[in-house]
């Protein structure tokens, strides 16, 4: 893989932090499920749990800036978004869970959000931009 590219590092500001998450919503909990704890498993039920096999689903989005850095390439950039999603199932690979890619969008034309330094404020931006568009769509 290519190990030379763009990170974002911010400065953290825990004063101004509102915890946030990308897709969970209350809503979307099930209110009858109860969490395991130490008392309500035995310890061969929590290592079978951790022995079964899970998968995740996930959609990658390419916003313009990687489209741009990938000379609007869409061949490299499917190239890149693949190398990603195989070495994060290398990572889960000993846990048992597959990352399964079931979409890759990527915003050849401009962003769909504002994307800015704060990571929180670009969070914000996705979240709003996954609830209003990007669902309607799955």
């Amino acid at each position: 893989g290519d190990d030379q590219g763009d990170h974002a590092v911010t400065t953290f500001n825990g004063a101004s932090f509102t915890p946030a998450v990308c897709g969970v919503t209350n809503t979307s909990w099930n209110e009858e499920f109860e969490p395991p704890t130490s008392h309500s498993r035995s310890r061969s039920s929590i290592i079978s749990i951790v022995q079964q096999q899970k998968y995740n689903e996930l959609i990658l989005v390419a916003d313009n800036r990687e489209y741009l850095k990938m000379n609007k390439d869409l061949t490299a950039l499917r190239k890149r978004m693949f190398e990603i999603v195989n070495f994060v199932n290398t990572a889960y690979k000993p846990l048992r869970t597959f990352i399964a890619l079931v979409g890759l969008e990527v915003w050849s034309n401009s962003d769909l959000i504002t994307v800015t330094p704060p990571a929180g404020a670009n969070l914000d931006a996705f979240r709003s931009w996954r609830n209003s568009d990007l669902i309607k769509r799955q």
